[in-house]
């Protein structure tokens, strides 16, 4: 019924009335969809059916009835279903310039429909790079100035999709003015716009040392620091993420540091999202590698019992994450390494050694290798009863030939015969 050469269905869908054009008909299959769009497991069936070039049919600048009910269907499928609809997304790169088209429409619920669907499908990246080249960067920037928050926020949503990890989209947005409106939507009144900003910025971010190096030059590292102690969990995260994605390049670090980003950053470790957690320590990561100066910062404002704490985190990345900033902080260290020793580091390493994370396995190994070259780390081990899980992981690394697991356990078991 909707595909508008099939008569045969929609004379049998259309049933007794016989007046009923095909895009009545299309209609009326479409506000069905719309409502098994939204049901558990009938997404999937959608798509698996060929639902989607099929509403993809309808989305036609001529036909502004059909369209707005195909991009509805369109729209919760996408939500509702994200894991099978996003292939399935791929097949709207034909249609990218209608939906474009859409957004200047004289009627105004089309419009809004388009930006909607734009917002969520330009996270795929084959539908990005088809909106790129069909202009839609000159177009999106336009709606940063648009008097509606609505409006603001979803081109800001499109502008971040365009740019994550793509230096061809941050570069297209940068030379078309979008950075400086990007900031300035960064101290903007409606909150909404004001996530959807630092969303942005930070992806923009991540397009290389060019687009590093114009963030910095646009003075908003001072802002996004502060943005770290906001009250709001999105805006901490998306401020944590423009700070790692700008700690990545060497122009930026010195700037965060002497900012005082490295304390700001510590703090929202303790955050309860993991996704915040993470993205701060891949920029505390980024910041104290190979600086000592940077690491005192961070151990001044308690830096250490932070990450000792993070290894308990019920998020596997976290643990990780964790594990290798201690061993950044620890291997050549010895204060810090008695830090983290009166900390509890040495029983929650032990731990780690069963975790079913192969590279936990051998991050924790790793550092127990390291801290038992010490007699208060060897004490520490025995102390936690740790001596007969080092000799278990030892066994079933040889079982599984997991050679690098086996050297540091052998080295963490040979120091310990020094007493």
């Amino acid at each position: 019924a909707l595909r508008p050469s099939a008569e045969e269905a929609a004379s049998a869908v259309a049933g007794e009335d016989a007046a009923a054009t095909l895009d009545d008909v299309a209609r009326r299959a479409m506000s069905v969809f719309l409502h098994l769009a939204g049901e558990e497991g009938s997404g999937e069936a959608m798509v698996a059916a060929g639902v989607v070039p099929a509403l993809l049919g309808h989305l036609d600048l001529a036909r502004p009835g059909p369209m707005r009910a195909a991009m509805a269907v369109l729209l919760r499928l996408a939500i509702a279903a994200p894991g099978v609809a996003g292939p399935a997304t791929r097949e709207a790169c034909p249609a990218v310039g209608a939906l474009l088209g859409a957004l200047g429409s004289p009627d105004a619920d089309l419009a809004q429909q388009s930006m909607m669907l734009l917002a969520v499908i330009s996270q795929d990246a084959a539908v990005g790079a088809a909106m790129r080249e069909g202009g839609a960067v000159p177009l999106i920037m336009g709606f940063l100035d648009a008097p509606s928050p609505l409006r603001q926020q979803q081109a800001l949503e499109i502008c971040g999709n365009l740019c994550e990890n793509s230096e061809a989209g941050s570069l297209a947005m940068l030379n078309c003015g979008g950075l400086m409106k990007v900031v300035a939507l960064l101290s903007a009144r409606a909150v909404v716009v004001q996530i959807a900003a630092v969303r942005a910025l930070g992806y923009l971010a991540s397009g290389g040392e060019k687009m590093a190096a114009a963030v910095l030059a646009v003075g908003c590292i001072d802002t996004l620091i502060a943005l770290l102690a906001s009250p709001l969990e999105d805006l901490r995260e998306n401020s944590a993420r423009a700070l790692y994605y700008l700690s990545l390049s060497g122009l930026c670090r010195g700037p965060i540091v002497n900012a005082r980003g490295v304390p700001a950053i510590v703090m929202v470790l303790g955050s309860d999202s993991p996704a915040t957690q993470k993205y701060a320590l891949r920029a505390l990561q980024q910041l104290c590698e190979g600086d000592a100066a940077v690491r005192r910062q961070a151990v001044e404002a308690e830096a250490l019992p932070q990450l000792v704490g993070l290894l308990s985190s019920p998020d596997e990345e976290v643990k990780a994450l964790s594990s290798y900033t201690l061993m950044g902080f620890s291997r050549d260290d010895a204060e810090n390494r008695g830090v983290v020793l009166n900390l509890g580091g040495i029983a929650a390493f032990v731990s780690l050694l069963q975790h079913h994370e192969k590279t936990i396995r051998h991050k924790a190994a790793e550092m127990l290798h390291v801290f038992c070259d010490e007699e208060a780390g060897r004490e520490g081990l025995r102390g936690c009863s740790g001596v007969p899980v080092l000799v278990r992981a030892l066994e079933q690394a040889l079982e599984t030939r997991d050679h690098s697991l086996a050297g540091n356990l052998t080295g963490a078991l040979a120091h310990l015969t020094r007493d």
